[in-house]
């Protein structure tokens, strides 16, 4: 193994994300309740998003969102960018009440670190930089410790798209045979075993939507992995 592949949400920070995500739309429609039109707002965000998971590929996330939001609300990209980054800088920190840190998850990044792997963290692009460093903040995660990490600033997929992983292995010139994914989500993380990357399922927070059968071929807890590494069973994931 040469590289590490990391989900963030769910899996290296502790999260319910049902409840973040409630917690985090009611916050940006409160933000621009002040001056705009929320109904608008939130049709250019449902609008952004699904661009961004439909990606071709073609251009960036943040180039199809933002196509996508200014088509679907009717405001420009001018009007309403500073009041996004505002809200990622300000109000986005109390969604934070809905996550918790995990201390085996950054015990886990040092382990690698230290052993000289590369280490990516694999969220998905749809949130921009600002939002994900905030994110890794709240997980006790440094953003030095990751040689990168995968915003809708330069990433072109979204998972569940195999072609999101193809992206990453392909800039780092990677052999997918020397990665494995960490991840809680059987739809998203579990779509790279395509192109033969070993898999390790988090069930502290497992999202497994449609109850398929776990193919994993490593399934347990944070702790339980960060234990496997501590007693030299990294080959034994």
């Amino acid at each position: 193994m040469k590289a590490v592949l990391f989900d963030l949400d769910g899996t290296l920070l502790s999260m319910d994300q049902e409840e973040f995500v409630k917690r985090y739309f009611h916050l940006l429609t409160v933000k621009f309740s002040k001056e705009f039109d929320t109904k608008r707002i939130m049709n250019g965000m449902q609008q952004g998003i699904y661009a961004m998971v439909h990606n071709n590929g073609q251009f960036t996330n943040c180039e199809v969102f933002w196509e996508a939001f200014v088509n679907a609300s009717g405001y420009r990209k001018e009007e309403v960018e500073e009041t996004f980054l505002d809200f990622y800088k300000k109000e986005f920190d109390d969604v934070q009440n809905h996550t918790s840190i995990n201390p085996a998850a950054n015990q886990i990044v040092q382990w690698f670190k230290n052993k000289g792997y590369m280490l990516i963290l694999a969220t998905n692009p749809l949130f921009p930089k600002e939002a994900t460093l905030r994110r890794m903040q709240w997980a006790n995660l440094k953003k030095e410790d990751f040689n990168e990490i995968t915003t809708y600033e330069q990433y072109h997929y979204c998972k569940p798209n195999i072609k999101y992983f193809k992206e990453i292995i392909d800039k780092f010139q990677l052999n997918p045979k020397e990665c494995i994914m960490i991840g809680n989500d059987v739809d998203e993380d579990l779509i790279i075993k395509e192109l033969g990357v070993t898999t390790y399922i988090v069930k502290d927070h497992v999202i497994n939507k449609h109850n398929k059968e776990v193919r994993a071929d490593f399934y347990g807890s944070l702790k339980d992995l960060l234990m496997k590494l501590e007693h030299g069973e990294v080959e034994d994931v």
